[in-house]
């Protein structure tokens, strides 16, 4: 649909580099619900603004790896979880400018997990939690 030469409500738009875009447009930009198809393989479904994805959303990259949460400005920011199944670790928790920042949670395959705050994607200040079956839970250990 088109509205004083922009594209407007629902659409599709193929990228020359080839990304595909399907969803809601005012104004000639992506507003709205929409998904965006990375050439690579990469698919991002949820909230548009100007553009942008903002708001909540999920990035499913190629190789596995999964984002569910917040974004402002194409960048992870606000709460949200990532997922690795190749590695098994899932970290939830605060995002600023799509690294890990404030207070998050980071699970283990083994049932481990630590909580910490986080910097630029560092973890600053941690408190381990072991399984119940880990062996460190084990005073005798």
């Amino acid at each position: 649909n088109w509205k004083n030469d922009h594209a407007h409500g629902e659409g599709t738009l193929i990228y020359a580099k080839g990304d595909v875009f399907l969803g809601e447009w005012a104004n000639g930009v992506k507003n709205g619900q929409g998904q965006l198809t990375y050439k690579n393989g990469d698919l991002f479904q949820g909230s548009w603004v100007d553009d942008h994805a903002n708001g909540h959303g999920t990035l499913q990259y190629h190789n596995g790896c999964k984002y569910e949460g917040e974004w402002k400005d194409d960048r992870r920011h606000g709460y949200g979880t990532f997922t690795d199944p190749k590695t098994q670790y899932k970290y939830e928790g605060q995002w600023h400018n799509s690294r890990r920042h404030g207070q998050g949670t980071m699970n283990l395959p083994n049932g481990d997990s630590f909580a910490g705050t986080w910097t630029a994607g560092r973890c600053a200040v941690v408190e381990f939690s072991f399984a119940a079956n880990s062996p460190w839970a084990d005073p005798e250990f």
